[in-house]
């Protein structure tokens, strides 16, 4: 057998498949019976076309056609007017087919493109660099490479604040209801005696979104690097400025102080930390009056902790620590100043009257213990809650006056009297808002007749700014009204009551949830059959089902709290009523009282700890 012979003349006008896969094909002289013409392959020594010479015509003749021979020994004659290549591609035997040829139209991108990328050098040091703000690129040539000595250096604390150091990622405010809210009050009008909301089971969103907040802002924390405060004073760590501008002030004592919040590493809780800098401590007998101001205990004054001095803040601080109230604000800012989204407190009378009454129990416990308040600010005297105020910043005066050494130019009882006008001063410039004339430039007895007032709160406020009452005298006069203000605290204290008795029972549920959750479905006993599912732990695990896995007749899951707090209070009291279990696949069914399934799942819980 030759090679211009095949074995099988059906194979002539198939492909053979090494060429398409492997470029050529090694027995193509070897007898292969399938058609090698495959137009792709570069043209070789088996594969040229042989053409006589022709004339100058452009008009094809017998003798100007060029002869293709092929590997299979056949002959071809192109048709005229068309090329060799062309009718080569297009030869029905061949069987392959081209996707571009000599007619394919070439590409020209579009102008936007030409224009864009005519101006580019082709060298590569002439491409610009790349740089991801909207600054102009600097070309690579340009000799200034990335220095690392004078490039910026990233410090949160000198965030200007158009670009905040913590970004804002939420746009809604964070909800602090982790129930649903209540239903409208005319929907309460329609429930039956026995019907029960779900917020009634609970305390209600507002006070529960208070206590949030304020438990939130306990946790408040800045980092040392952004503050420029000490790691640790003492004990005493974790500083975070209590006011969120970082504002220290000069006005009050005569020296420059702030407030912190700190915690101690003694006991763990929150502590106020007050610090006045460069202040001349030389003895330790600028603390004789400090026993006294930390034996008080009243519930208008904040109470002193410790008095120390430190050089942890790079100078002679002074610092005294008194408890800490998160969220309280001082009687400016909750009357006069709108603080984040909080509006102003507006003052009416029966307020001025709970200031009273409170800032005379606080002046009653101090001059017992034989101290003066000495002075009334109103940026001293927190609103710790609505309505409740308390003094803050005891005992400074004294340190100070100690710390100079000046000798007390009035005596105990000139003090105790000035504690009186201090008290009547401040309420009379509270008063003050009341009016809508302009009654800042006058005196004090041409003020207090034109105060929106009763005459008897008015009466109060004169004897009290001539400094003619005592605090005996003082509560003789405020007797009625003290008596309205014990009723609202006892008010106060039946609803915090009521609130407090809706959530005794939240901790023998939250252990009953512990119990069932550790002993059901442990994965360390999955291969041991006689724990959950043919043991005594599977009445607990079908309890459960019971509990939480409930379908109504659509399949669909049964969301009721009341069924589940009503089931686990009745297992955590091992009442006698029967319940019937039924496993998932409704071939198992158990009749047991919460009794019995109390007792599995104690001796259960005692097992897994032994």
């Amino acid at each position: 057998m030759n090679s211009g012979t095949t074995q099988y003349e059906w194979a002539k006008t198939i492909p053979c498949r090494n060429i398409k896969i492997h470029g050529y094909c090694k027995w193509e002289k070897k007898g292969c019976s399938f058609n090698h013409d495959d137009p792709s392959r570069k043209p070789n020594s088996e594969t040229t076309p042989v053409s006589e010479p022709t004339s100058a015509s452009t008009t094809f003749s017998a003798e100007s056609v060029p002869i293709i021979k092929t590997n299979s020994g056949q002959v071809k004659t192109p048709v005229p007017n068309s090329s060799p290549l062309a009718s080569h591609s297009e030869t029905a035997d061949t069987g392959a087919r081209k996707k571009f040829n000599f007619d394919t139209p070439s590409f020209t991108p579009t102008g936007s493109m030409v224009s864009k990328f005519a101006d580019l050098s082709s060298k590569l040091s002439d491409i610009p660099a790349f740089s991801p703000s909207s600054a102009t690129a600097v070309p690579a040539s340009s000799g200034l490479p990335f220095d690392p000595e004078s490039a910026p250096i990233f410090t949160p604390g000198l965030q200007s604040e158009a670009e905040p150091f913590f970004q804002q990622t939420n746009p809604f405010p964070i909800n602090y209801h982790l129930y649903a809210g209540q239903p409208p009050p005319h929907i309460h009008h329609h429930l039956k005696p026995h019907e029960k909301t779900v917020s009634d089971l609970f305390i209600p969103n507002n006070l529960r979104e208070e206590i949030q907040r304020k438990n939130e802002e306990s946790l408040r924390s800045i980092s040392v690097a952004q503050s420029g405060l000490p790691i640790h004073v003492n004990q005493y760590h974790s500083l975070c400025p209590i006011d969120q501008k970082f504002e220290t002030s000069a006005k009050s004592f005569g020296y420059v102080s702030s407030v912190y919040k700190a915690m101690s590493n003694l006991d763990g809780k929150l502590y106020t930390m007050r610090r006045l800098e460069n202040v001349p401590i030389t003895s330790e007998a600028c603390f004789r009056s400090v026993s006294k101001w930390k034996s008080l205990n009243c519930a208008n004054v904040v109470k002193l902790y410790e008095v120390m001095t430190t050089r942890a803040f790079d100078d002679n601080s002074l610092v005294l620590v008194y408890d800490y109230y998160p969220m309280s604000l001082n009687l400016l800012e909750a009357h006069f100043f709108k603080i984040g989204e909080k509006d102003p407190e507006l003052i009416t009378e029966p307020l001025l009257w709970s200031y009273l009454i409170q800032l005379t129990n606080a002046l009653s416990e101090v001059h017992k213990a034989g101290l003066a308040v000495r002075i009334f600010d109103p940026t001293k005297i927190i609103v710790t809650n609505k309505g409740r105020i308390r003094l803050s910043a005891c005992g400074v005066y004294d340190i100070l006056e100690a710390a100079t050494k000046e000798s007390p130019k009035d005596t105990l009882e000139d003090l105790q009297k000035g504690d009186l006008q201090g008290m009547g001063m401040l309420l009379l410039d509270l008063a003050k808002s009341l009016v809508f004339s302009k009654v800042q430039n006058l005196g004090v007895t041409e003020t207090i007749p034109k105060l929106t007032v009763s005459d008897k709160f008015k009466d109060v406020l004169r004897k009290l700014t001539t400094q003619d009452i005592s605090v005996a005298q003082l509560q003789q006069i405020i007797a009625p009204e003290i008596l309205l203000f014990t009723n609202g605290l006892q008010d106060s204290a039946d609803y915090m009551e009521a609130c407090l008795s809706r959530e005794v029972e939240n901790a023998r549920l939250v252990r009953l949830f512990a119990k069932l959750d550790s002993i059901c479905d442990r994965p360390e006993f999955i291969k041991d059959g006689s724990w959950s599912e043919t043991g005594e732990r599977y009445p607990i695990k079908l309890f459960r089902d019971y509990v939480f896995h409930q379908v109504d007749e659509t399949g669909k899951p049964v969301l009721d709290l009341t069924h589940v707090v009503n089931c686990l209070n009745k297992l955590d009291a091992g009442v006698k009523e029967t319940i019937l279990l039924v496993s998932p696949d409704e071939m198992s069914c158990l009749i047991v009282s919460y009794e019995t399934l109390r007792d599995l799942v104690e001796k259960s819980f005692r097992q897994l700890r032994s």
